[in-house]
């Protein structure tokens, strides 16, 4: 039989340090809370100031007015728009050093084959990769396309939030700051034939 491991806490000094600062929901508190997160010397210490520092963040951006329930529904497409970014972004870096590799690949394949070898084996030639350098720069100007779109609606888009906490939030705070009607599906309809079990959608049909 495994013995209860003992739940460990940080020290009593570092958890007065907190104090009820999870509560406050102020920026002051917010501010506070990363500092000792970034001051904090153990795991335990570490963990206590990020569920401490998660608390207060969702007092701090949580709406409280229909002016910050619009900012912060834009906060949160704005973070979206963000992740969409960096992916069209990323995706368009790789493009960029792979087509650099290629032009090295084409440099040595001509000196190839207009050494000696590359005379007497004509059949080389299909190891040129200019058709897959041509396939490489059609997707790269489509993600270059993307991230700029993106990086345009971001700019305008922080433009239109007016509270100020709104426009640059944390990257992980919509993970447990919600909306009221969040997680409501538009698109599924229950009828007389369906049933909803606890397993998924099965269907009922009745004569």
């Amino acid at each position: 039989m495994k013995r209860r491991q003992k739940i460990k806490v940080p020290s009593k000094a570092f958890v007065n340090k907190l104090g009820n600062l999870e509560r406050a929901g102020t920026k002051e508190a917010v501010e506070k809370l990363r500092q000792l997160l970034q001051e904090a010397k153990t795991a335990e210490e570490r963990d206590w100031a990020r569920m401490a520092l998660n608390e207060c963040e969702y007092f701090y951006y949580s709406p409280n007015n229909p002016q910050e329930e619009a900012d912060f529904r834009l906060a949160r497409l704005l973070r979206e728009h963000d992740k969409k970014f960096f992916d069209w972004d990323e995706k368009a870096e790789a493009a960029r050093e792979t087509l650099a590799c290629l032009s090295m690949e084409k440099k040595v394949h001509g000196k190839v084959m207009a050494g000696k070898e590359g005379k007497k084996n004509k059949g080389w030639q299909e190891n040129d990769e200019t058709c897959a350098a041509e396939a490489v720069m059609v997707r790269l100007a489509e993600w270059e396309s993307r991230s700029a779109y993106e990086a345009a609606w971001i700019a305008e888009a922080r433009e239109m939030i007016k509270s100020e906490k709104y426009k640059f939030t944390p990257f992980n705070l919509f993970r447990h700051g919600h909306l009221d009607w969040d997680g409501v599906d538009l698109w599924r309809d229950y009828n007389k034939n369906f049933e909803c079990h606890d397993k998924g959608l099965t269907g009922e049909y009745e004569a």
